[in-house]
């Protein structure tokens, strides 16, 4: 009787699955395919039927970044195929933080990291409320979600801090957990990262090969302020991208050798942005990178030139009105119009200029645009494109007239989600679409593949030296079809 009961049950249960139709099919395809692994064939077919792997929960710790900063670290662990696993691991950096500035208030729209400031432990920059969060709101908030339904789990991740710059659970932790979930719900696919970002980006349809026009990568920032954030490298990946990064590395070690001889070899130690170097104006800035440049140019080489990172919304002081973008000094955004004008018109090879005003001076905006084409008109090759970061809905107001660019971050976004959402803006709306592939202190290839996901005009790396090289080494082992 019990054997009979258990026949029963079992017969029940196959029929409930409809386990035999699901074996049939199997066996149909592996009768078709006749490969000569038939067990690993069949499993593959029997795991395209399995169940979306589940969260069972998040786990946020404080971790050390490649820059020696506590970044927030977020792992995904998931039910898949009955069973509990580590699915994701991933960090989000902490720049964008409260007291980052304490002369400019924070920018509204942008989330803000969480870190303790009210401990003395790590320079007051640790995370560990921010890991907390991860592993208590966020982990609450996202459990028994799809691991692979990216839109569902960053709503829930954004939701679960109702304040203004999450600063509840701290954007840092958001993000992470949102970038952990991209690794987790690529692995729980078995794809590639970019491509399962291909799938989110274009509605399942993410097929094409990753690649992008040009490479931009962290040159010099000063040591001081004078007027700029950073000059990064731009260029052409047309010619492949062993040749691409061949460019890089000549300009870079031209610009260590001149940085070194004209300011010690200190100064020539690479950081994220680049080499950090003495300066009192952009202009001496400008015309170190521009030497490098023009002096290892060859026949062959592929086409380069620089960009301005203004970075002006970091500057900028709500309370008087004014940018103080150089030391000792403050201006309103239309008296800033000059300065950057006659900073690139000495200077024919900047090509690019990002966030040479906080997104809200819209009227600046406008006034640099017009003195820059006025330049062009006066003799000058081509006027430099504008490009804006801060504020990417802003940009697209401005119009594709105005700003060329539009240059996305996932810090500044938050959620892989929202990056998405304000690729197909920028690209809606005309613009092209430069992703920042790397972020201070965080070298992640996932952050990379991200970005070559969004099929993007334009990649920022870090420098081609220290965390940086994980970010170029990335790109280039992604985009070698290019060369097969």
């Amino acid at each position: 009787m019990a054997t009979n009961a258990a026949k029963s049950e079992a017969a029940a249960f196959a029929a409930k699955h409809d386990v035999a139709a699901s074996l049939q099919d199997a066996v149909n395809q592996l009768a078709r395919a006749q490969p000569a692994d038939v067990n690993g064939y069949l499993s593959e077919c029997l795991m395209d039927k399995a169940l979306p792997a589940t969260i069972e929960k998040l786990v946020g710790r404080e971790a050390v970044g490649c820059g020696g900063q506590p970044v927030v670290q977020a792992s995904v662990h998931a039910v898949i195929r009955c069973k509990q696993a580590l699915l994701g691991r991933e960090c989000a950096p902490s720049h964008l933080f409260k007291d980052a500035n304490p002369e400019c208030a924070p920018l509204r729209h942008l989330p803000m990291a969480l870190v303790d400031v009210a401990s003395e432990r790590r320079s007051r920059r640790g995370v560990c409320a921010a890991a907390t969060a991860v592993s208590n709101e966020l982990s609450a908030a996202c459990k028994g979600l799809e691991v692979s339904d990216q839109s569902a789990v960053d709503e829930a991740l954004w939701d679960a801090d109702s304040t203004d710059n999450k600063t509840k659970v701290g954007g840092n932790a958001i993000t992470a957990c949102s970038l952990a979930c991209l690794a987790a719900g690529a692995a729980a696919r078995r794809q590639p990262t970019w491509q399962h970002v291909q799938s989110l980006h274009a509605g399942g349809q993410g097929r094409q090969q990753p690649g992008c026009q040009r490479w931009l990568v962290q040159l010099a920032k000063p040591e001081g302020k004078c007027g700029v954030k950073g000059i990064l490298l731009s260029v052409d990946t047309n010619k492949g991208v062993a040749a691409a990064s061949e460019r890089v590395a000549s300009v870079f070690c031209a610009l260590q050798t001149a940085v070194a001889k004209k300011c010690g070899a200190a100064a020539a130690t690479p950081t994220f942005g680049g080499l950090l170097v003495p300066c009192d104006k952009a202009e001496q800035l400008l015309a170190l990178c521009a030497t490098a440049v023009s002096s290892t140019a060859q026949d062959n080489d592929p086409a380069a030139s620089l960009v301005l990172h203004c970075g002006a919304a970091d500057y900028f002081d709500e309370g008087k009105g004014k940018y103080a973008m150089v030391t000792g000094q403050t201006k309103d955004a239309l008296e800033l119009v000059d300065d950057v004008a006659a900073a690139t018109k000495a200077q024919p090879l900047v090509s690019a200029i990002i966030d040479p005003f906080a997104a809200q001076h819209g009227e600046a905006w406008v006034a640099l645009k017009e003195a820059l084409a006025a330049d062009a008109s006066g003799g000058s090759d081509q006027s430099p494109n504008l490009w804006c970061m801060d504020d990417v809905g802003q940009g697209v107001t401005l119009g594709k007239d105005v700003v060329s660019a539009a240059v996305l971050s996932l810090p500044h976004a938050g959620t892989v989600t929202r990056m998405i959402a304000d690729s197909a803006s920028a690209k809606t709306a005309g613009l092209a679409v430069v992703v920042r592939a790397h972020e201070p202190g965080l070298a992640s290839p996932t952050l990379v593949d991200l970005a070559l996901g969004l099929s993007p005009t334009a990649v920022v790396l870090g420098a081609p030296a220290a965390e940086g090289a994980v970010g170029v080494q990335r790109l280039c082992d992604l985009c070698d079809h290019e060369q097969e």
